[in-house]
């Protein structure tokens, strides 16, 4: 179960359908975008960020047990949010189980992937390859599209 930080920050975003594929016949992974690099903040963190949407189509919960993508030598899922003494904050998800039924929306300022040490930048065009491995449906590869840095997305989802 996720806390109700997760619950709010899901039900905020909408996403429109963009070009994806996936490995998986149940077919969670409904959309996603990634975002093109900052030029002078990839010489400081080497770090990139992707928002996917996911459908638990299924009548049981399933985990999410990893996620990866060749672009990073490390991917994880982050929340950001604020904190309760008003300090904004932005920390790695230890725990994502989507319950029977239930679609999680990733979005900027809320739950997203990190893509961390990658070698090049992300440029605006760039196809960004991320798997997501499931406690069920196992492996979802998933190609997503990279616009603009300071773009909030696909036309759409803002």
């Amino acid at each position: 179960m996720r806390s109700v930080l997760f619950a709010g920050v899901f039900s905020m975003a909408t996403f429109a359908h963009v070009p994806y594929s996936f490995a998986a016949e149940a077919g969670y992974i409904t959309s996603g975008w990634a975002k093109a690099s900052h030029p002078r903040a990839f010489k400081v963190h080497n770090n990139g960020v992707a928002y996917i949407q996911i459908e638990n189509k299924t009548d049981m919960a399933d985990t999410i047990v990893e996620v990866r993508s060749p672009h990073a030598r490390v991917t994880e899922i982050h929340e950001m949010g604020t904190g309760e003494n008003g300090v904004p904050f932005m920390r790695k998800v230890k725990d994502m189980t989507l319950d029977a039924g239930e679609t999680m929306h990733m979005a900027p300022g809320g739950v997203h992937l990190m893509l961390i040490d990658m070698d090049e930048p992300i440029a605006e065009g760039d196809t960004v390859t991320v798997t997501v491995s499931f406690e069920h449906a196992g492996d979802q590869t998933v190609e997503l599209k990279a616009y603009p840095f300071r773009s909030k997305g696909p036309e759409g989802t803002n």
